[in-house]
């Protein structure tokens, strides 16, 4: 598997194995994928055994996985406009003025647009 010491710490005996540097990345995406594509903190418990692993080295990591980034770039709904309702003809309009300064037009520099809301 990997290439790791084994050390014991204190009393009751407790094994903890040192992963080289170089095979941090492999032990990385071993964890990642067994636990399928499970995020920082389900990861670090999967690798409980092991020396413990930086977080900055997971969270790059999860930062290049693209699944991942597939999952976290969810379409998110946009804003509900709640209608105006008034109970009078032409109470209520709608002003747009259109920015036409690159093509002014005698002296013209903006467009506006006028729109009644019934």
């Amino acid at each position: 598997m990997f290439n790791s010491i084994e050390l014991s710490l204190g009393w009751p005996l407790t094994v903890v194995s040192y992963v080289s540097f170089e095979e941090l990345f492999d032990l990385i995406h071993q964890a990642h994928t067994k636990t399928e594509h499970g995020g920082r903190t389900i990861m670090e418990n999967q690798l409980q055994g092991y020396s413990p692993v930086p977080r900055e080295a997971l969270q790059i990591y999860l930062s290049l996985c693209e699944s991942c980034e597939l999952k976290r770039a969810r379409v998110k709904k946009g804003l509900v406009v709640k209608p105006i309702l008034s109970f009078e003809m032409n109470s209520r309009c709608q002003i747009d003025l259109i920015d036409m300064q690159a093509q002014e037009f005698e002296g013209f520099r903006f467009v506006m647009v006028y729109q009644v809301i019934f």
